[in-house]
């Protein structure tokens, strides 16, 4: 519910929703767990409704002037799928970079570090988005401009809404897991090896493999 509200902020007002990193600056957020349990529930409430927001930005700007409708589905997918999934392995490539770095007897650091990180692209992505023009679909179409007709969309569009979820939760239900049970992937392969380095390579790995699955799953152009 708490998704669905902020997403319908964003779609509305056309503003994307900014996730602050506090834990990488908080200086006992390390020894509350509680702490870091909000955090992340908070985080990732903000993460799921910016991914329905941020999708539609992309679609709209599908319909723009001088893109062809053959290109559409191909530019949608690089804009988010595999964006998504690029974030995957520069998520796991930072910390471990960040391992070489400061050492294993400074992994204090390097948490926080992978936190702090986190928050420079969105801060470079916000100071862009204050810059950019509204999508014309945006400026015609949007929610604030007059009521949406739900029933119509519905009895119009149903069948494309249940082809697209369907495709979705394909996706999602192969993508998703193998990333969630990446870690006893990694100790199957390795034989239980608690040497971080060597964790952090093969989920850089196996996170990288996604990429050439959803870039090659679309035609070009």
């Amino acid at each position: 519910m708490l998704q669905a509200l902020i997403a319908y902020r964003c779609l509305a007002g056309g503003k994307p929703c900014l996730h602050l990193l506090v834990p990488a600056a908080r200086p006992t957020a390390y020894q509350s767990g509680l702490f870091l349990f909000l955090f992340f529930f908070f985080k990732s409430v903000g993460i799921g409704a910016e991914y329905p927001a941020g999708s539609v930005a992309c679609s709209e700007n599908t319909e723009e002037e001088g893109i062809p409708k053959g290109s559409q589905h191909f530019l949608f997918a690089i804009s988010t799928n595999s964006m998504i999934d690029v974030g995957f392995v520069v998520a796991t490539l930072v910390p471990f970079v960040l391992l070489y770095i400061c050492g294993e007897d400074h992994l204090r650091a390097v948490w926080r570090l992978s936190f702090g990180l986190g928050v420079v692209f969105p801060i470079i992505l916000l100071f862009f988005r204050t810059k950019m023009v509204e999508s014309t679909r945006f400026v015609k179409s949007s929610m604030v401009r007059g009521p949406t007709p739900y029933k119509l969309i519905i009895k119009r569009y149903w069948k494309s809404f249940l082809g697209l979820s369907v495709a979705w939760f394909i996706y999602d239900f192969i993508s998703y897991p193998f990333g969630i049970y990446s870690s006893t992937i990694v100790d199957i392969i390795t034989g239980g090896a608690s040497d971080l380095k060597t964790v952090f390579k093969w989920n850089i790995i196996i996170n990288g493999t996604r990429l050439p699955e959803t870039m090659s799953s679309h035609p070009t152009p």
